[in-house]
Parts: structure tokens; C-alpha cells; sequence
């Protein structure tokens, strides 16, 4: 019994030298300050952008951009503050090649809407196809936390912080990117008392689960 519980120290103690090794390996990630380009900036600025009401702007519960013509946003996720504040994030896809995840929130009951960010994997060293966004509300901060997946880029599940007020927010800081050198296929995320928690499904790894990072 004394040597499995020694055995299990030693494992749990691999697992966190390991992940210290990773976190110190990723890189300095940066935004620039017009959101396109990489410049020496860790934020992503906001846009504050009124989305025209273009007839119906709901599938089911939640808003879906008003300009889709092509009707391929997609995957979006609502969360609701304390002040009753409506934020969504979901997938659009201004062309073939490229996925963003526009954070839009809405201060009356949704009858009008405002794009806060557009955020795009290229705005922190990715491919431009940032899918499986979640936006989460934490009670205990006040505040709304963001989250995205490149599933195409090494650094490829980036998480987000907008302090305060969605409405007068100026930016969202640039938190954290977990590191695999595989693709991911989906990933997930929740908000505990104090951290939040993105998992990564890999399907090349042998339990099916990638790197998960912890972060308050």
C-alpha cells in the first residue's frame, strides 16, 4: 500500500514537472493594436461595432450575425451576467479559408446588439480558423471569460479575460495557450469558483484528452 501511494506521488509529481516545462516553453503570444497583425501589444482591442436588425436575428435562444447571408455562423454559446447583460460568441466565416469568433452582448433583453470583438487565430500566431468558442460568465469575479481552438496551430486553445463591464470594456487580455503537437478535435470549457477550465479531445492521444491548463 506505502509503495502505490509513493508510485502515485512520483507520477503526479512527473505530470507537473511536465507541464511547468510546457508553459515555460510556449512563446510570448501578441496582438497588435488594430487586431490584425502581431506587434508587441497582448491584447485584443475592442470594436464596438451596432449590428444592423436585419429581420430575424435569433436561432433558438441565442443571436446569429444579421449579415450571414450564406447562413454559416454556427456553434455559438450565450452567457447572462448578474445586470443581465447578454453576451454570445459564435463561428463565422468570412471566407474559405478563414473562422472567427465575434463577441457580441446585448444590455436590453436582446432587442438590439453591439460586436464588442471579432477575434481571429492570426491575431495570436495562428491559421486563421478559430472554432469551439464559449464565452462563460464567473459570479464570483463579475466578469465574463472567453475561450477559442485552433485546432490547426501548436499553440492552438487560446483563453481570454474581459475585467469589468462587457460594455466598457476597452480590450480582452490574453491569458493562456495550452501546447500539443497533435490536432485537437473539440474542446470545452467551465468556470469553477476560482479558475477556469479548457479541455482539449485529441483523438491521437491514447485517453483521448490532450493538455489541460488550470488558470485564475
Amino acid at each position: 500500500m506505502k509503495e502505490a501511494k509513493k508510485s502515485k506521488k512520483i507520477f503526479l509529481g512527473a505530470i507537473a514537472i511536465v507541464a511547468m516545462m510546457t508553459i515555460s516553453a510556449i512563446p510570448a503570444l501578441s496582438i497588435s493594436n488594430d487586431s490584425v497583425q502581431a506587434t508587441n501589444a497582448h491584447v485584443i482591442h475592442a470594436i464596438d461595432k451596432p449590428m444592423p436588425n436585419a429581420g430575424t436575428l435569433t436561432a433558438g435562444d441565442v443571436l446569429i450575425s444579421s449579415d450571414n447571408p450564406d447562413g454559416d455562423d454556427q456553434h455559438p454559446s450565450v452567457a447572462v451576467n448578474s445586470e443581465g447583460t447578454i453576451a454570445v460568441t459564435y463561428e463565422k466565416a468570412p471566407s474559405i479559408l478563414q473562422t472567427t469568433t465575434p463577441i457580441v452582448y446585448s444590455n436590453d433583453h436582446g432587442q438590439t446588439w453591439t460586436t464588442k470583438f471579432e477575434i481571429d487565430s492570426t491575431m495570436i500566431s495562428g491559421s486563421g480558423v478559430l472554432v469551439n468558442p464559449k464565452i462563460i460568465y464567473n459570479s464570483n469575479t463579475d466578469e465574463f471569460f472567453y475561450v477559442g481552438t485552433d485546432p490547426m496551430a501548436e499553440y492552438g486553445n487560446f483563453q481570454g479575460w474581459i475585467q469589468g463591464d462587457i460594455a466598457s470594456a476597452e480590450d480582452i487580455e490574453y491569458l493562456i495557450a495550452w501546447s500539443s503537437t497533435q490536432q485537437v478535435e473539440s474542446a470545452s470549457t467551465h468556470v469553477g469558483d476560482w479558475m477556469v477550465i479548457p479541455s482539449i479531445n485529441s483523438e491521437y492521444s491514447e485517453q483521448g484528452l490532450a493538455l489541460m491548463y488550470l488558470y485564475y
